[in-house]
């Protein structure tokens, strides 16, 4: 049974690479994982392509033997299972979320709704990506940590090692924010995946960093891109980065780091605690260098608190919000024509919700000292 459905179309193409993947591990063939020629024949293959299906893997080394239990059965069967249990997994959190919201609980149907309506959810699921485990690892590690289980919460955090681009603003956050529980926690889940890398991946740490440096986005990508590099990339001929590019960068981390570290000096309390982790959250998703549109789904708590937010805050305008909020959950219909037309519409919305966000943390910060 090869990966196609009865229309002739590849079954979750990029569920195909951690399929391979966990193949290659199973029979000993893991040191072949960053070669794009063996990788992407094995994927094509499987996909009952001749070529231009599935990409080829990018993932550190450690991640093929996380996918050996993919391997077991033909990859039709695999894709099929992964589907459903992606969109279980999906309604779950989606529901789940807005329930368990610590501070203001919004109506979890109508939080559930904008979630699994999202072009980003819909993407993960029929692309057969993993923008939900994602999810569902900082949604664990903010229930260990609201439940003071500081060690596992750092543990949990580690294994977003698997996508490191992601997490990288979580991570910076524990150090900032977190307890000395937390950080050995962190170090340690970190420590135990850089040796899972180094024994059964073979030390295959150069040849990820060499796959890296090599990655090419599919042309016209960026319209489901949210980063500033790739904002700059839809309106500059150049792939490189440019002057004003650096320098946009930069002053984004000073503001960045100024922000947290004004939340650092007050009271750690649950509000500020939220707060803080949204800021890391937001600040290095625009930071990050690739974003792509269904990982998006990261940000899902921070869309139910704003949710909330507008609840409260309606008291008769209530028309206004659910306008707003509409707009945002639009954004995500229209990055791919916002794109073509080079108009990098959730960076501009990212970038602005950010600052404004920034701007009263820094102003409240000076009216209090």
């Amino acid at each position: 049974m090869k990966g196609i459905d009865l229309n002739g179309n590849p079954l979750l193409p990029d569920l195909a690479q951690f399929y391979v993947a966990g193949q290659m591990a199973r029979e000993g063939e893991v040191r072949h994982i960053y070669e794009p020629h063996i990788v992407w024949h094995r994927i094509n293959e499987e996909l009952h392509r001749d070529q231009g299906s599935g990409t080829n893997f990018y993932y550190p080394p450690f991640v093929p033997w996380l996918c050996v239990p993919l391997s077991f059965l033909p990859y039709a069967p695999t894709a099929w299972i992964y589907f459903v249990l992606s969109l279980l997994l999906g309604l779950g959190l989606g529901w789940r979320i807005p329930q368990a919201w610590a501070a203001s609980r919004p109506d979890a149907r109508e939080a559930c709704g904008l979630f699994v309506a999202s072009v980003p959810f819909w993407r993960d699921v029929l692309y057969g990506q993993n923008a939900l485990i994602s999810l569902t690892l900082l949604w664990a590690f903010y229930e260990a940590w609201r439940h003071r289980k500081h060690f596992l919460a750092g543990v949990i955090l580690a294994l977003g090692a698997y996508k490191p681009q992601l997490f990288v603003g979580a991570w910076f956050w524990i150090f900032l924010f977190g307890s000395l529980s937390s950080w050995l926690g962190l170090m340690v889940g970190l420590g135990a995946l850089g040796l899972l890398g180094s024994v059964v991946g073979l030390g295959l740490w150069p040849e990820w960093i060499a796959a890296m440096s090599r990655l090419q986005d599919v042309p016209n990508s960026h319209a489901r891109m949210l980063s500033m590099h790739n904002a700059f990339t839809l309106v500059s001929p150049q792939n490189s980065w440019s002057g004003i590019e650096c320098l946009l960068w930069l002053l984004f981390s000073v503001i960045w780091l100024w922000a947290l570290v004004a939340l650092r000096m007050r009271p750690f309390n649950e509000a500020n605690r939220d707060l803080s982790m949204a800021v890391a959250l937001l600040g290095w998703g625009l930071l990050t260098p690739r974003l792509y549109q269904y990982d998006l789904l990261i940000f899902y708590p921070l869309l139910v608190g704003w949710w909330a937010w507008i609840q409260s805050q309606s008291q008769g305008t209530r028309g206004k919000w659910i306008g707003w909020l509409s707009l945002v959950v639009a954004c995500f219909y229209m990055t791919d024509l916002a794109g073509r037309l080079k108009l990098p519409i959730l960076t501009l919305l990212a970038a602005g919700l950010f600052g404004s966000v920034c701007y009263n943390i820094l102003r409240l910060n000076i009216k209090r000292n």
